[in-house]
């Protein structure tokens, strides 16, 4: 049943140290509920930054044989009518909604000015000039950066540029029908998960006379991989736990540094 999934779950949040790995991977199970339904363990893995093996327990500890089984029961809960839910109704509060809203930006901006200060912008710099000279660009990213990356593809596209965006796991297979006319390849990743687990295609890529770029907010994983430009960063705990708002904020720094550079054609060697 839907309770049932949610109470183990939320059990775990409520129960776990908050710096476990159990507690990460709940969390983002609660988060991403009706999303984790249609996923791989290869994907939610990523999502979660740890190895399949580490998922596959959290489900046996929680009381479910394998991932699948636990799928199972999200899938059957998510059909079952939420009627006690529909009859519930809330007051509107404003002052209420205000603080709520005051203390989530208040946060927000917190969060981001750590951010900041974890950025390498030389090679920050580096890159973007590598995207405003290139025509032809391929983007490889996991699921859970695909809604930043998304925007970023639209907002080259208004600048003539021609971006290909090819989500990890899913779609690689189809990379060698674009790469040989590409001018850069940009890699997007959290730990570097998914290019490991795709070394072979990523090796191919590599070994092509091709400009290419990896995004690594915690490159030790990869560090043997011969890229040509990387850009990394250390975040502490609580910065590693945003790991879709630092895609959401990077990318939009990013956009807003290209946009001058591309409206004034300021690219320089």
């Amino acid at each position: 049943m839907k309770d049932d999934v949610y109470y183990r779950l939320n059990e775990v949040v409520n129960l776990a140290p908050t710096d476990s790995l159990d507690y990460f991977i709940a969390k983002q199970m609660l988060r991403n509920f009706e999303n984790t339904i249609g996923l791989n363990i290869e994907v939610v893995a990523e999502i979660c930054h740890t190895s399949t093996a580490s998922i596959s327990r959290f489900c046996q500890k929680i009381g479910y044989a394998n991932f699948r089984d636990m799928k199972l029961e999200m899938s059957n809960a998510a059909t079952i009518p939420t009627v006690a839910q529909e009859k519930i109704s809330y007051e509107f509060n404003p002052e209420e909604m205000k603080k709520t809203l005051i203390e989530e930006s208040v946060r927000y901006h917190r969060m981001m000015k750590k951010i900041l200060g974890y950025i390498d912008f030389r090679t920050l710099y580096l890159i973007l000039n590598k995207i405003a000279k290139a025509k032809k660009i391929i983007i490889l990213c996991a699921q859970h950066d695909l809604s930043a990356i998304v925007l970023f593809q639209h907002f080259l596209s208004d600048y003539g540029k021609d971006v290909t965006v090819f989500v990890s796991n899913t779609q690689l297979s189809k990379i060698e029908n674009y790469i040989d006319e590409t001018d850069l390849v940009l890699f997007v990743c959290y730990r570097g998960g998914w290019l490991l687990r795709n070394k072979a295609t990523v090796g191919h890529i590599l070994s092509k006379p091709l400009d290419n770029v990896v995004m690594c907010y915690n490159a030790k994983a990869i560090s043997h991989l011969n890229f040509g430009l990387v850009f990394e960063f250390y975040p502490d705990y609580e910065v590693d736990q945003l790991n879709n708002e630092i895609s959401t904020f990077i990318f939009s720094l990013m956009k807003s540094y290209l946009m001058k550079m591309l409206s004034q054609d300021k690219i320089h060697e």
